[in-house]
């Protein structure tokens, strides 16, 4: 009597695993994705406009991170935009479109160079998550408050980057 319960209980342990397995390894969409509607240049700037979109359930608060070039075998960074401050707040579930004045100059790039937008996403965590984001701050030497009641708000970051496209 005891070896068919064993063995209903190992099958149950396997099945569980098995689907353990099935939705740990399953591909999500991502929540911040960004395409280039279209790309203009002036004497001094590169125009983007740039649709962004919002597929979770929090909002993003989003800004441009960087501009990669192609440089025959992978993308690097041609030109960070930390200082960039044109900051939007994405809603949940929200597609929005925004344009980017990017500071440059036509000579610095080729025709029909590939390029592509980094888009950097910060979305707000609460209550739980926000104690459990602080708390692997603070373990990887990071000040943070590790009071679970703390109000403050943690910033978890995301980035998008676009399809590539051409420099004009």
């Amino acid at each position: 009597m005891l070896k068919p319960r064993v063995a209903i209980l190992a099958a149950a342990a396997i099945a569980v695993l098995c689907l353990a397995a099935i939705v740990a390894t399953a591909k999500h969409k991502p929540a911040l994705s960004a395409r280039v509607v279209t790309v203009e240049t002036t004497t001094n700037a590169l125009f983007l406009s740039v649709q962004l979109s919002n597929s979770g359930t929090y909002v993003y608060v989003t800004s441009p991170a960087r501009i990669e070039i192609w440089n025959g075998r992978r993308w690097e960074t041609w030109r960070e935009l930390t200082s960039f401050m044109d900051v939007h707040d994405l809603p949940q579930h929200a597609t929005k479109e925004f344009s980017y004045l990017l500071p440059c100059t036509p000579a610095e790039l080729r025709p029909n160079e590939r390029l592509r937008l980094v888009i950097g996403g910060l979305r707000p965590q609460h209550g739980l998550r926000s104690f459990s984001l602080r708390l692997q701050i603070w373990l990887h030497g990071g000040a943070a408050s590790l009071n679970p009641f703390d109000p403050e708000v943690a910033l978890c970051p995301d980035t998008a980057v676009t399809d590539e496209f051409k420099a004009p």
